[in-house]
Order: structure tokens, then sequence, then C-alpha cells
């Protein structure tokens, strides 16, 4: 046999293997479990839904009385480990301002909550608070009672009426991907008297 043919015959020979070769393995691909149409998991941020609310939602003070109202959460849809609260008030109207943990509140009795921070700015009219589950605790879902905020009249004020704002830095904390979940909260009207 001439040397072309040979030549030819084994040139032949390794193209076909190769294209053998590759319509197997585009057939594997084909079958693979993998190139499957599967639905991508995306993991999107929880939708802000819960709420924290003044009761009441308005106050009236006149003279030196104090006044006192709760600040309540509503999960919604999920279950909490934490609420950070952050509240802005005008310090020369208000004067006393202070926020305390309920013996019984929405994450339990004693035992139940730790108090990590809760700090009064009284020159800066700044409430920072923070209140968390036990961690030995499960994560809470519902509606509950997470503070009680008092404070009185600065004798001083002419003011007729004030706020106490819930600032953006404050959230509650979603157990499992441990993003806010808060929506936008309302503040406290105060209207104040003579």
């Amino acid at each position: 046999m001439p040397k072309r043919t040979i030549i030819l015959i084994t040139v032949l020979t390794v193209l076909t293997a190769v294209l053998v070769f590759l319509a197997i393995k585009n057939e594997q691909k084909r079958q693979s479990p993998e190139s499957q149409d599967t639905p991508v998991v995306v993991d999107q941020k929880p939708e802000k839904t819960a709420l924290l609310v003044f009761s009441p939602t308005e106050v009236v003070l006149s003279g030196s009385q104090a006044a006192s109202v709760e600040i309540s959460i509503d999960t919604k849809q999920y279950k909490v480990d934490g609420v950070q609260l952050d509240l802005l008030y005008d310090p020369e109207v208000l004067t006393n301002v202070q926020l305390t943990v309920p013996q019984q509140n929405f994450f339990g009795g004693p035992g139940d909550v730790n108090n990590f921070i809760n700090e009064v700015d009284a020159q800066r009219g700044r409430v920072t608070y923070y209140l968390g589950i036990s961690p030995t605790l499960t994560s809470k879902q519902g509606k509950g009672v997470i503070a009680e905020l008092s404070f009185t009249r600065n004798p001083s004020t002419d003011a007729t009426e004030s706020a106490i704002e819930i600032l953006d830095k404050s959230m509650i904390v979603e157990e499992k991907s441990h993003e806010s979940v808060l929506a936008t909260p309302s503040p406290l009207h105060i209207i104040i008297g003579r």
C-alpha cells in the first residue's frame, strides 16, 4: 500500500475517533441533571413589614406631670431575635427621659432577655436601646411590649407640641437572615399644655 494511503487512513481514523468522542461527551452533557433547566435560588432580603408602635400614639403633657407610653412590637410573619431602638427627641422640650424593660415583655420574663444597651443622651436628645432574646431560647413571633418610655415637660419650654421619632438606625432583627424587617415607624406626637 502506498505511503499516502496509509497517512490518509490514519488521519481519517483519528478524525473519526475525535468526532465520536465529542458526540459521546455532548450526549452525556444533555443527559446530565446539572445541565437541565433548574431554577436558581436567589437569597432575597426579607420584606420590611414588622412594626414598632407607641401606645398611645399621642400624649398631652401639662405642668410637671410625667407621661408614660409603651413601645410595642408586631413581628408580622417573622420570627425575631432582637430589637434595636434609636429614638430622637427635643431636649429643650422634654426632660427625665427614661426607657425601661418591663418585667414581662415580648421576649419573656426575667432571664429570657438581655438588655444590652440602654443609654439616654440628654444633651443630644437621643435614646439607644437594644433588647435581645436569651441565646438559650428560640426566636419569637407575634405582638408584645418591648419597652416603657417615660418623660416630663421641660418647665422652661414655650413649645406647644413635640415628637419622639424612631430613627432609621432602629431595627427588628429576623432570625434567619439577621436583617432588619422593620417597616417605617410612626413618631409619638406630644401636645404641650400649660
